[in-house]
């Protein structure tokens, strides 16, 4: 509870605080990253708490539309019956983004990203993913914005109608440069 008040007095600055505006437009580039802590289940009583670390390239490809690409590196923080080998993933993933430019400072945000992600090379651990990432791009200058919000997201493994993990990252922080 202590991490959460400290979380929404820490948004709740920036909101109040923030003047700048960032640029949204077509043809504006971006790099950044975010990391997650998910918590995800898997239907074979497996869950886990993890951490993903997650740098990014995009271009706005129209006024509000970021098309984004990453990889995304994945440890646990915790994990029930996964041996220790077989904890660190990693991916890429593709998406579109829509923000909103609204008058007050912070931008909300909404997108759809697809991902494939496995574990260290081996290629009959891969799994694909959709997500729906959901939160504000609060700027601190006009080229920089620091994101909070969530991700959810379902893991499919070898074909769409074997669902291998739902996954939901309630602690969603990013930093991106707009340029």
């Amino acid at each position: 509870m202590k991490i959460v008040s400290i979380y929404l007095v820490l948004v709740t600055s920036i909101l109040c605080s923030s003047v700048a505006a960032i640029d949204l437009s077509k043809g504006t580039m971006v790099a950044g990253g975010s990391l997650t802590f998910p918590f995800e289940w898997r239907p074979s009583l497996q869950s886990s708490l993890s951490i993903h670390a997650q740098p990014q390239l995009g271009v706005f490809v129209s006024d509000e539309w970021l098309l984004l690409a990453g990889v995304q590196l994945k440890t646990p923080l915790w994990e029930s019956r996964l041996p220790l080998g077989e904890r660190f993933r990693w991916g890429v993933n593709l998406g579109v983004l829509r923000y909103w430019d609204v008058e007050w400072a912070a931008k909300p945000f909404v997108g759809v990203m697809v991902d494939y992600e496995m574990k260290g090379i081996d290629f009959t651990t891969i799994e694909v993913g959709l997500l729906v990432p959901a939160g504000i791009a609060v700027p601190v200058s006009e080229s920089v914005a620091l994101e909070f919000g969530v991700v959810a997201s379902v893991h499919f493994i070898g074909q769409p109608k074997i669902i291998e993990s739902v996954r939901l990252d309630p602690g969603y922080l990013g930093v991106k440069v707009f340029f």
